[in-house]
């Protein structure tokens, strides 16, 4: 797939679902960057270790410690992820920013 992406490390992941509708579909093609830490309201794809990989709208609230994981489609609750229900990985928060292209 052509790219003008230069990050080495870049890969895709084809998003699954509805929950994010109507910004993103089922079958698109998102190109993360993990080398680019998102910051709050950007999109991103959080490894979670109860529900494995999200793609969601990061809030970040850091006075309660807290992240919230929103989706733009309505049918789907948010998901707050603490320090306890992060990710499976080293580091606390897994998240990577997602730019479609």
């Amino acid at each position: 797939m052509p790219s003008n992406v230069t990050d080495e490390h870049a890969f895709a992941v084809r998003l699954r679902g509805d929950s994010m509708e109507p910004k993103f579909s089922d079958g698109d093609i998102a190109v993360l960057l993990p080398g680019i830490a998102a910051t709050n309201g950007e999109t991103v794809v959080a490894n979670l270790r109860d529900q494995g990989l999200l793609c969601k709208i990061m809030h970040v609230q850091l006075d309660k410690k807290l992240i919230t994981l929103s989706s733009y489609n309505p049918a789907y609750p948010p998901t707050d992820i603490t320090a306890t229900t992060s990710t499976g990985s080293s580091r606390r928060h897994d998240h990577q920013a997602m730019r479609r292209k």
